[in-house]
């Protein structure tokens, strides 16, 4: 019998059989998703319970029976975020549910207070307006799993009918102070320095009723003090040493200090009379003056940054902010600011302490997938295997820093493998964008983006490699503009050409087309304002990801949290809302202030998931609700794609299976290679030519199957 005789070209089909992460080549827009937390993310032999939970930054920390279970939950408006999210507490572990923070006000802004103005039982809502503070009075039905609001005052007003003026960076006290039966408000004066004012609520003694109608008008330098810089306080005089009683307020006097306080007014030391711990955006720890005074008359004449039975605060970097939650004192980060110029850790920044003293712990922070600030995910391969790199801006040697962390990902867990994937935090660059491409002609090559200080300016500078290390890379030149911090490059590829979307951090879209020779590759600009996207205050932060096909569609994302779908969108401008099954409802989505987007293709069919990166440093998991066949069990499923193909093809199959190659005549190209369960293989199909052929599959129990495999000229 005569040996068989392989051809070399053969010989390069079968050698080029490589194990890699690839994407499906058909752009199925998909535009309704749910909430999802599908696996826990294995950190140092730990799982991670709130693994899809987003991540904080600056935390407002309040409660209220959300779901109507007769038990409070954790409401946090994350002021960095702009965004509501609600965790449930049962027997020490937190859950988080997404779907509860649609149902607040979509217009809250600077702050957040609950409390119960109308004596209902049920917390009302109060935040920031553009007049001062405006409120929302809750009207949920008894038991409804869910909040309903209705707008009570636009702003609230003085008796004379002008506006109780506060500022939005603080976080106002809101509290029956002189214990009438309706709530009064403390807030530190808006215009001419740092120190509070009393608004007395007058409805009571009007109507007889609590209400939120009308105060009056403030006692300025309320406790007999003021704030002069940090670790600093003048008891008795003001600031600069005029006795309290002879200033002579002026509204038209300079603003001292526009920046942000945080009050709780509480007993911290036994005698049965409200302390305050106060902090100031400026500030590493929050100060504690315990009250000589009465509830409603305080007398302030001492600080400590160090509370009775409790012990020394915490110090990090800027504005403390501090709530009681059950039999704890916890204290968070309420700044809006990036975490570079302060150098502030945003990952470790949440603390409890127990009222009882002892130990300062995490809180939340360590049981979710929480990397610092503006997370942004890549992800290749599939849901059953592949990988996810995240980027995230890091403090690390008392610098804050971009890095990349790579977690391995299975059907059954994910599990973070490296803290920072090829060194790339040595780069000195923050706000890093990693991304592999694929050309059209089947060219690998890596790309990175990251934020520079180059004269003086934060700009963003995008690198080419053909190797995966960078160790060699080569500044691409971005030509019309200076790309932005917040700027977000998108390479795919339409009609065997390869292209560049670049979503800018001003709410313009930018298509380039991509040049690949033997060197560094160049862009050139095609369109401006690309699909009707241009420089708008309304729309800033915009990002984008393109699902990829012959046919590609888009995601794009911006500021107002919204999410839209465009299909084929090389040819069609039309968008399409995406919602979000909300309870029984579908709902458009309502996301953070910067959301960076990445499909998860399902291992079979077209179907896929969304990650969402955040500015919390963390990450959402929409997945799709979709009616697409999402096949389970036993039965044998394979994937071949993209089929017909001119180039590299993928097999996917969730058995383990014999493959061999078989042409149109019958012919045996390629002889029994091993396909692994859910693991992609490469095959470098366009060495073969024009043609039908055929893929058979043998599975371990003797089972044969086959598929098509047509190759294009």
């Amino acid at each position: 019998m005569p040996s068989k005789i392989i051809p070399s070209f053969l010989k390069t089909i079968y050698t080029s059989l490589l194990i890699i992460c690839q994407l499906s080549m058909v752009a199925y827009g998909q535009t309704t998703f749910e909430y999802a937390n599908p696996v826990n993310l294995i950190k140092d032999g730990a799982a991670l319970p709130l693994t899809f939970s987003g991540g904080l930054n600056a935390g407002q920390i309040q409660s209220m029976d959300v779901n109507g279970d007769g038990d409070e939950e954790l409401v946090i408006w994350d002021i960095n975020v702009r965004q509501v999210s609600v965790f449930k507490e049962e027997d020490g572990v937190f859950t988080h549910l997404p779907q509860l923070s649609y149902y607040f006000p979509s217009d809250v802004s600077g702050f957040l207070v609950l409390a119960d103005y109308d004596g209902d039982g049920k917390k009302d809502l109060f935040t920031s307006s553009p007049f001062g503070i405006r409120a929302y009075r809750n009207v949920s039905p008894t038991g409804a799993n869910f909040p309903s609001w209705e707008l009570a005052q636009n702003f609230l007003r003085l008796d004379n009918n002008s506006n109780l003026q506060a500022n939005n960076l603080d976080i106002p006290l809101i509290m029956d102070i002189d214990a009438d039966g309706d709530l009064d408000i403390v807030t530190f004066n808006f215009a001419s320095g740092d120190f509070l004012e009393f608004y007395r609520n007058t409805s009571v003694e009007r109507k007889g009723v609590p209400d939120i109608d009308g105060f009056a008008f403030p006692e300025a330098r309320w406790g007999g003090f003021e704030f002069c810089d940090c670790g600093q306080f003048s008891f008795g005089v003001t600031c600069s040493g005029m006795p309290m009683g002879r200033v002579m307020e002026d509204d038209n006097m300079r603003i001292e200090h526009a920046g942000g306080h945080s009050i709780l007014y509480a007993d911290f030391n036994g005698d049965g009379v409200m302390d305050l711990l106060m902090g100031q955006d400026e500030c590493n720890t929050l100060y504690y003056l315990p009250n000589k005074g009465t509830n409603a008359n305080p007398k302030f004449d001492e600080f400590s940054t160090s509370l009775p039975s409790i012990g020394v605060l915490p110090e990090f970097p800027i504005f403390h902010a501090a709530q009681l939650w059950r039999d704890q004192l916890l204290i968070t980060t309420n700044s809006s600011s990036i975490a570079g110029p302060f150098r502030a850790d945003y990952r470790r920044n949440f603390f409890s302490m127990p009222l009882q003293g002892g130990a300062i712990n995490p809180f939340l922070q360590d049981q979710m997938l929480d990397l610092g600030e503006n997370t942004r995910p890549s992800f290749q391969g599939n849901k059953l295997n592949g990988k996810l790199y995240l980027s995230a801006n890091t403090l690390k040697d008392k610098r804050v820093v971009g890095s990349l962390r790579a977690i391995e990902v299975t059907a059954g867990d994910w599990r973070l493998t490296e803290e920072d994937y090829l060194s790339l935090s040595e780069l000195d660059l923050t706000d890093l964008q990693y991304q592999t491409y694929r050309s059209a002609a089947g060219q690998e090559s890596y790309w990175l983006a990251g934020t520079d200080t180059v004269n003086f300016a934060l700009v963003k500078r995008l690198f080419h490699a053909v190797s995966e290390d960078f160790t060699v890379k080569n500044e691409v030149n971005v030509p019309g503009l200076t790309p932005r911090p917040l700027d977000h490059f998108e390479l795919f590829a339409f009609q065997n050409r390869d292209y560049m979307l670049l979503a800018r951090q001003t709410g313009e879209l930018l298509l380039y087309e991509v040049s690949f020779g033997q060197g560094i590759p160049t862009l050139n600009l095609l369109e401006r304002n690309f699909l009707g996207y241009q420089d708008n205050p309304a729309s800033r932060n915009l990002t984008a990801h393109v699902i990829p096909g012959q046919r590609p569609g888009l995601y794009v994302a911006d500021q107002r949290g919204q999410l839209f779908w465009i299909a084929d969108f090389m040819n069609a401008t039309d968008r399409e809302e995406v919602l979000v099954r909300i309870g029984e409802e579908l709902r458009p989505a309502r996301l953070g202030r910067n959301t960076w987007i990445y499909r998860v293709p399902d291992a079979f069919g077209s179907s896929y998931d969304l990650l969402l990166g955040t500015t919390g440093g963390g990450l959402l998991y929409f997945r799709s609700i979709s009616d697409m066949p999402n096949p389970e069990g036993e039965e044998f499923l394979v994937k071949v794609y993209p089929n017909p193909t001119t180039g590299p093809v993928s097999i996917l199959a969730n058995q383990a299976a014999e493959v061999r190659l078989v042409n149109s005549l019958g012919q045996v190209l390629v002889d029994q290679f091993m396909l692994e369960a859910n693991r992609e293989i490469f095959l470098q199909a366009g060495n073969l030519g024009p043609g039908l052929y055929i893929l058979n599959f043998r599975l371990s129990n003797g089972q044969s199957h086959s598929r098509k495999l047509i190759v294009r000229p």
